[in-house]
């Protein structure tokens, strides 16, 4: 299990009645059948390793299925010549795996060290590959790599060493089970919970930081925490979306941190992060990699709202929509659209429901052996009491449609955001605690398009934050739904038609969180110099086409927005093991030709 930091560091294994323990990640509580417990309260100088054995003492190997709430556990009993790797809820931390030719099993939470391992010879699969260029990561267990795949979320995997027999029993699948209750129930419950999660993340004595952001998934955060945090802030410029971070920051009386990206910043993204990477997301997710310094000099422990608005927000939930043509997009309504069978699932990944806007599906320079429609086929379909998506069961097509981005968590095409926080220095989501997770599956699907329960718990929880406007739209959280909702429409159009914003100096500057990366391609060369110095790798990968490469690059350079073609490719030109596939695959050819 690889991280990069050391913080916090452990003393591992643990032993525990002969067994040998390891722990990657952070464990708050436990959710056992006799209710929960907070760690803190009951084993508050226990190490995660500690709590861990101790929980095995008590419930076995059960312990694992109450935890919260990131986590890889390993057990490891040398008498019984077993291994056990067990998953969280959504497969946080993704755990990579192969059988070898010898039957033996090799794992790491790391793709592309597996073939360090002598025995592990890689290759790439084509239809999975293909997936990844067309929504940026392969999707459920599987990977673009021959043989090898994530085990799944949930998951309990027991392996005997000496024949390499394994067996996988999931303990968890999200599952609705709407309670009727009013609305103002589930709001209060969430702020409750919400305040609980934030105080169990924040009992270490350290320096507590939160990336900031002028919207409501980082401000929630703010409003819960009883101690100083500082709020770290990623720009080009002190933008409006700054400035309200800003304001953030100095109404709750913590220091703000201002981390200013330069024009290289993408380009140094491109060559540093590949490295890291599993086939999920393009390099630029690792949004504050270049800053790692930076922020380890002020905070400890970094936090985050990631994941907020697609758990509680309903950010890909189907609504209703239409377009209106001056404002060149679609408007959404706050109605939930009925979609509730398979094939709609499969037309929605086609259409780029849960992808970047503007994403060319399927992917254009992409010569694949099988159209994309057809792989989604054979592997979206039902199985028995259930439905099977690349590999994870849902309970129906329900749970499909509204959970499959985040269960598991590596179906999201930011998720390198959340790895390399992970790797970067120890780092708290409360977002991702368990009890959330239970409440949101007991919300009627009726209020997911009409409310927004994480904007009205920061009401709850802090009224004075709540009054300050949202960066998005202007509005404030305390404002009405509605008046939030479409409001959001006429700010877009008055920053666009009637300037009513500060003027970017630069191109590819925003008044928002990130870099206009469309601008930012056509302003610089890191692109076409990504292009021209692997021209050999992809002539030597029989399914990318160098020609309609380059025609993508220029269409893009003429106008057209292809970053989302182009973005993905550069990461998979600087992925490591890209080069070793290819390099290895041309001396074969070379080798049978001569």
């Amino acid at each position: 299990m690889l991280s990069q930091h050391e913080i916090f560091g452990e003393n591992q294994p643990v032993e525990v009645d002969d067994i040998r323990l390891w722990v990657w990640g952070t464990i708050v509580g436990c959710d056992a059948p006799d209710g929960y417990s907070s760690r803190h309260d009951t084993h508050p100088n226990c190490t995660d390793a500690e709590y861990c054995a101790h929980l095995y003492q008590e419930y076995g190997q059960d312990f694992v299925k109450y935890l919260n709430s990131e986590f890889v556990v390993i057990l490891y009993d040398p008498d019984g010549g077993e291994i056990t790797i067990c998953t969280d809820r959504l497969g946080t931390r993704p755990v990579f795996y192969t059988i070898t030719d010898e039957r033996e099993l090799v794992f790491s939470t790391q793709l592309q060290t597996l073939p360090e391992y002598p025995s592990v010879k890689p290759s790439f699969e084509d239809r999975y590959l293909y997936e990844f260029f067309s929504f940026e990561r392969a999707i459920g267990t599987r990977t673009p790599i021959s043989n090898v795949e994530k085990l799944p979320p949930a998951s309990i995997t027991t392996v005997d060493i000496e024949s390499g027999d394994y067996q996988t029993n999931v303990y968890w699948r999200p599952e609705y089970q709407p309670v009727d209750r009013p609305y103002s129930y589930f709001v209060q419950e969430f702020a409750d919970i919400f305040k609980q999660a934030v105080i169990d993340r924040t009992q270490d004595d350290a320096n507590y930081g939160v990336l900031l952001s002028g919207g409501i998934d980082s401000r929630i955060i703010l409003a819960a925490m009883d101690s100083s945090v500082t709020g770290h802030h990623m720009n080009e410029w002190m933008n409006q979306e700054a400035e309200l971070a800003k304001k953030i920051s100095n109404k709750t009386g913590n220091e703000f941190d201002f981390l200013q990206r330069d024009v290289d910043y993408q380009e140094k993204a491109l060559g540093e992060n590949p490295a890291q990477m599993n086939f999920v997301s393009s390099f630029d997710q690792g949004q504050a990699t270049n800053f790692r310094d930076e922020i380890s000099e002020k905070s400890d422990v970094i936090m985050s709202g990631l994941y907020s608005d697609v758990l509680y927000q309903h950010q890909y939930t189907p609504t209703k929509s239409f377009e209106i043509p001056v404002l060149g997009e679609q408007i959404t309504l706050p109605m939930v659209r009925n979609v509730d069978s398979i094939d709609d699932y499969r037309q929605l990944l086609m259409d780029g429901q849960y992808t970047r806007p503007k994403k060319s599906i399927p992917a254009e320079f992409f010569e694949a052996e099988e159209p994309l429609a057809h792989v989604l086929k054979d592997e979206i379909f039902r199985d028995g009491n259930g439905i099977v998506s690349h590999g994870v069961k849902y309970p129906s097509a329900t749970e499909l449609i509204r959970c499959s981005y985040y269960y598991p968590i590596t179906n999201s095409w930011s998720y390198f955001f959340h790895q390399s926080l992970i790797q970067m220095q120890p780092f708290r989501n409360p977002f991702l605690d368990i009890r959330l997770l239970d409440l949101q599956h007991k919300l009627p699907i009726k209020y997911h398009a009409r409310t927004n329960i994480v904007n009205d718990a920061l009401c709850e929880l802090s009224s004075e934050l709540a009054n300050i406007p949202h960066a998005n739209n202007g509005i404030s959280p305390s404002s009405p739904f509605l008046v939030r909702h479409f409001g959001s429409y006429a700010y877009k159009f008055n920053q666009r038609y009637l300037g009513r914003r500060k003027d970017p100096s630069e191109p590819h500057h925003t008044n928002g969180s990130w870099t206009d990366d469309n601008e930012l391609i056509r302003l610089t060369n890191f692109i076409p110099q990504t292009i021209n110095q692997n021209e050999n790798l992809i002539q030597n990968c029989d399914q990318l086409q160098l020609n309609e490469v380059w025609n993508i690059y220029e269409e893009h350079m003429d106008g057209e927005d292809r970053r989302t073609e182009l973005y993905p490719l550069a990461t998979f030109l600087q992925m490591p093991i890209t080069k070793r596939i290819l390099e290895s695959s041309n001396e074969a050819k070379n080798t049978q030709s001569s």
